[in-house]
């Protein structure tokens, strides 16, 4: 299985919504956010989210051209050397398949465009079949983390430098 993978545009508001709500939705205990809370965000969330200046969000396709994956970069305004892989999402009926592989790579190769050289992540404690993707694509763990308020889950950081 071949898969294409694009940046999204403020012509895609539509498409983020839903693969984020979808996201949230398959994997809840993934995310710091919820469904509950995203589902009520206005057009202008979204849509800010996509604006050309903002962090770039990717999609990832089949080659049918539906959607089964996303993934954003965000640049961390302390340091202009670290970026962070934020949302990385993949519909279960492609994990496994290397549609995971293609978004991070994606996000990494995007990161470095911006002089990015350390990017750096969250993954959920116990998340085995995460961590092993991002072990497999060069990522190792910090030594940092930290439990969210929300449901008491251990986020672990891992970071990759190029």
């Amino acid at each position: 299985m071949s898969f294409v993978v694009r940046r999204l545009t403020p012509d895609d508001l539509d498409l983020v919504r839903v693969l984020r709500l979808q996201a949230l939705h398959d994997a809840p205990s993934a995310f710091g956010s919820t469904y509950e809370r995203e589902v009520a965000f206005p057009d202008d969330v979204w849509a800010n989210r996509l604006r050309p200046d903002g962090h770039p969000h990717f999609v990832c396709a089949r080659d049918d051209g539906e959607a089964v994956g996303m993934v954003a970069v965000a640049f961390d305004e302390s340091d202009p050397q670290i970026a962070w892989l934020v949302g990385m999402w993949v519909d279960a009926s492609v994990r496994g398949t290397g549609a995971a592989d293609a978004l991070v790579r994606e996000a990494l190769e995007c990161a470095g465009s911006h002089g990015r050289r350390v990017v750096r992540l969250h993954v959920t404690d116990g998340n085995v079949r995460a961590e092993g993707l991002y072990c497999r694509l060069g990522f190792v763990r910090t030594g940092s983390s930290f439990v969210r308020d929300r449901d008491g889950v251990a986020e672990i950081e891992m970071e990759r430098r190029s």
